[in-house]
């Protein structure tokens, strides 16, 4: 079987969590005054600014976007229903900081204790949600620490459900970028929960602590402020329909973790665009089955899309690298092209296209003819 190449120069795109050359240059063409900082198109998982972002911090109430993101799992796989009645213990009721002013003993309804965690990052709600799931928080920490591990953000421990001050208590800006691109892509029916700007609970009225969604900048998703790990954000907002995240920590003041994060969303959506070239499960481009007259699918398992400067998008190109036929039998997943994006100033980038069905010759005689050609 011979290959056949399609190339095609102009718009194109890529998916996977990777490290642009330009990010590692980004602090050149951007200047924050956090210490740790990173950007991420969250459409094509791709970092346009780094600073410091695997260095190990104190993620505070960052770290309420994991227990959110098992929140939201749970409720997907049936465990718990939003009318689901949680008991709240003494322990949770009790917690210190930004509470949404539970009661112990009193039972509250899971999409109560939802919109405590988001709106009012409620270390009781959020202590609430981990003894209903786990029994405790600590069993529900190693939870977390299993979720995060498999979510791709290697470098999280977390000791409790609400990021309350722990020694051992850290991740990176990187992690919390891929937690939250995780909720985008797992939970996009939830996320509107995140730019609710008030809740009421308990006839006590609280707004969001998170500046941008209170002005209308961004649409989610988690500020954090302790004192051991200064004022932290993760900010996500959507124009002109691209999205992206922006994760800072370790700023001094509410409002340079609001200047710096409006800051960055507004410079990524002047220099970058995002252009989406394939969806999830996708047929890219149908190749004959020799000997029938058939065809089947090449498609690519993961949605394709590239954010790029907006200056170099017409130097991008895409080839289509495939079988002119293949021969049956042939097992829908099976390998049989790729497609390869070149990027200037970018290692190239490389994604499988796979058969999109089975082609199975069912009978013997069938099977017979077809080898001898007839």
């Amino acid at each position: 079987m011979q290959f056949f190449s399609i190339i095609c120069w102009g718009l194109v795109l890529f998916f996977e969590c990777s490290h642009s050359v330009w990010a590692k240059n980004s602090a050149v063409l951007f200047h924050t005054s956090a210490p740790f900082g990173l950007v991420m198109s969250a459409d094509s998982g791709e970092i346009v600014l780094d600073k410091n972002s695997d260095a190990l911090i104190v993620p505070s109430s960052m770290t309420k976007l994991l227990t959110l993101y098992i929140l939201f799992n749970s409720v997907r796989k049936g465990h718990f229903h939003w009318d689901s009645s949680i008991f709240v213990s003494l322990n949770a009721a009790k917690k210190e900081g930004s509470r949404m002013m539970l009661i112990p003993n009193q039972n509250v309804l899971l999409k109560d204790l939802l919109l405590g965690i988001i709106v009012c990052s409620g270390n009781d709600a959020s202590t609430a949600f981990a003894e209903a799931f786990s029994g405790d928080e600590s069993h529900f920490a190693e939870h977390m620490n299993q979720v995060a591990r498999a979510l791709g953000a290697k470098k999280t421990c977390f000791m409790n459900a609400s990021g309350l001050p722990h020694p051992n208590h850290k991740t990176t800006c990187k992690d919390l970028a891929c937690i939250a691109h995780k909720i985008f892509q797992d939970f996009p029916e939830y996320y509107s929960y995140f730019k609710l700007k008030e809740f009421t609970f308990n006839k006590i009225r609280q707004w969001t602590k998170n500046l941008l969604v209170r002005k209308g900048m961004a649409d989610g998703m988690k500020t954090g402020k302790t004192e051991a790990g200064g004022y932290g954000i993760v900010a996500s907002a959507q124009r002109d329909g691209q999205r992206f995240i922006v994760v800072l920590n370790g700023m001094k003041t509410e409002q340079e973790r609001f200047h710096q994060a409006s800051a960055l969303l507004n410079w990524a959506f002047h220099r970058f665009r995002t252009v989406k070239l394939f969806k999830m499960n996708s047929v890219v481009k149908e190749i004959p089955v020799l000997g029938l007259n058939k065809k089947i699918g090449l498609y690519t398992p993961k949605p394709i899309a590239v954010c790029v400067p907006k200056h170099q998008l017409k130097d991008v190109k895409i080839k289509i690298i495939h079988y002119n036929g293949v021969r049956a039998p042939v097992r829908k997943g099976t390998l049989l092209g790729e497609l390869q994006i070149f990027i200037p100033e970018k290692p190239q980038q490389i994604f499988g296209l796979y058969s999109d069905q089975d082609v199975i010759l069912e009978h013997w005689w069938k099977k017979i003819l077809y080898k001898i050609g007839i």
